[in-house]
């Protein structure tokens, strides 16, 4: 196989039937492991994985990019789908509160809608790092990426 990107949810959806949403998920498998990175922002990943014929209870690993409800709001959804214990990797700083803000508007929460509780109830074993992480023999994560 190599390596296969498959764009599961994204801001747009280029086919009947399929549901895009602001935000981001991927399937990214190789002959070692399948990762799901980011897990959109709802409904969408799950949505567009079953039309994709994608069973993603056979995903091996998680990882999430940043704490945005836009890559983390399908997480609870997902965990439920894969139904078992499953490591999600994570920047340390994940729950930490994140708004945003339009000016003359006010604050609006924009951070991961879930507690860490309710989603190691669903399985999610969480590897919080700001490291690099290797997945596979060919497959690693950045770890944090400072901001310039």
């Amino acid at each position: 196989m190599g390596l296969r990107i498959t764009t599961l949810s994204e801001n747009t959806a280029g086919m009947d039937g399929f549901l895009g949403e602001w935000g981001l998920s991927i399937l990214v498998e190789s002959d070692e492991a399948k990762i799901l990175f980011d897990t959109g922002q709802s409904v969408s990943t799950l949505h567009n994985a079953r039309l994709l014929g994608i069973d993603l209870s056979q995903i091996d690993k998680i990882v999430l990019s940043h704490g945005h409800f836009d890559h983390t709001g399908g997480l609870r959804q997902t965990l439920s789908e894969i139904g078992r214990e499953i490591e999600v990797i994570a920047h340390p700083d994940i729950w930490q509160a994140k708004y945003a803000a339009r000016q003359g508007e006010e604050a609006r929460y924009i951070g991961i809608p879930f507690s860490r509780r309710e989603l190691e109830d669903l399985g999610a074993k969480f590897k919080l790092t700001s490291e690099p992480v290797a997945i596979s023999d060919s497959i690693m994560t950045s770890g944090e990426i400072p901001l310039v």
